[in-house]
């Protein structure tokens, strides 16, 4: 029992990529109004940090006998008994204690993004763990609409007008997690199956399973370019543009000739891709700020 095996119980590259998200969309919109607000910047990374790596935590627990019977997972702490599932009860309940707790802090623009805190562990925990994942191909279009939730807290603690700006921004980071964890899928059908776990690409065939990875890919390349009129600089517009050219030819590889090594190339390009768009639109919305504080 290390404290290597309870952070990996928090899962940290999930972890990591919600709190960049949170401190991409926290200062693309606090650029918009001129100014950083750092105590509800850090107050709101507590949040974050707490509710994603708790709600991390909760799902290994529920889920160690299902991980232990796949390759994929079988090497996590709760199936290789490095933690006892109690142990890892408590710091998942102990973590997700925190974000009630930091609404107690006199502070409106705390409380009312707290929705989202109870939004988005409800669908990861109770919608997708518990309900649907083992239950329906379709099992990901519940847990997508949590990737939005650290980017619209962000931004609402940012003091941005909550305009079409951020709606946008997490509908894309939504249509991310679809053609990311079903091209993840299609590389471990096997292993899903042998689970009993309806992931979409291990129950349809290989030419739907790439069809639906691909209509993915195109929604989530429309969407992010449809922040393009709202940039301020050629930043955003060049940065999506080159994702999108890249995404694209990935894509088009998978479809000419489909393989489990293509699909897990393009499961790796898509996993910095909703990072990296952000970083450019925040950039782009601060732009002009960062020339003045330069």
């Amino acid at each position: 029992m290390s404290l290597r095996d309870h952070l990996s119980l928090l899962k940290p590259k999930i972890l990591t990529a919600m709190l960049l998200l949170y401190a991409l969309s926290h200062l693309a919109s606090s650029g918009s109004v001129g100014k950083l607000n750092l105590h509800l910047f850090l107050l709101g990374l507590i949040a974050v940090f707490t509710a994603v790596a708790g709600s991390n935590a909760l799902n290994c627990y529920l889920e160690r006998e299902l991980d232990a019977g796949m390759v994929r997972t079988r090497w996590r702490p709760l199936p290789r008994g490095a933690i006892k599932p109690r142990r890892a009860l408590i710091l998942s309940l102990s973590l997700l204690s925190a974000p009630p707790l930091i609404t107690l802090i006199p502070e409106p623009r705390v409380l009312y993004p707290f929705l989202l805190y109870l939004g988005g562990v409800s669908l990861y925990i109770v919608l997708y763990t518990m309900l649907l994942k083992r239950r329906s191909k379709w099992n990901i279009l519940a847990v997508a609409p949590s990737a939005a939730t650290p980017i619209w807290y962000g931004w609402l603690l940012g003091g941005g007008p909550f305009d079409l700006r951020p709606l946008i921004l997490g509908l894309t980071a939504s249509l991310w997690t679809l053609p990311h964890l079903w091209s993840l899928a299609y590389v471990y059908a096997r292993d899903y199956r042998r689970v009993g776990v309806p992931m979409l690409p291990a129950v349809e065939g290989e030419g739907k399973a790439v069809k639906a990875i691909l209509l993915s890919l195109t929604a989530l390349i429309i969407s992010s370019l449809t922040l393009i009129p709202s940039s301020k600089t050629p930043i955003y517009p060049a940065s999506a543009l080159a994702l999108s050219i890249a995404l694209s030819y990935l894509g088009l590889r998978l479809r000419h000739k489909p393989s489990g090594r293509r699909a897990w190339k393009l499961f790796k390009a898509t996993s910095p891709y909703i990072i990296l768009l952000l970083a450019a639109y925040a950039l782009d919305q601060t732009w002009e700020m960062l020339l003045v504080c330069g």
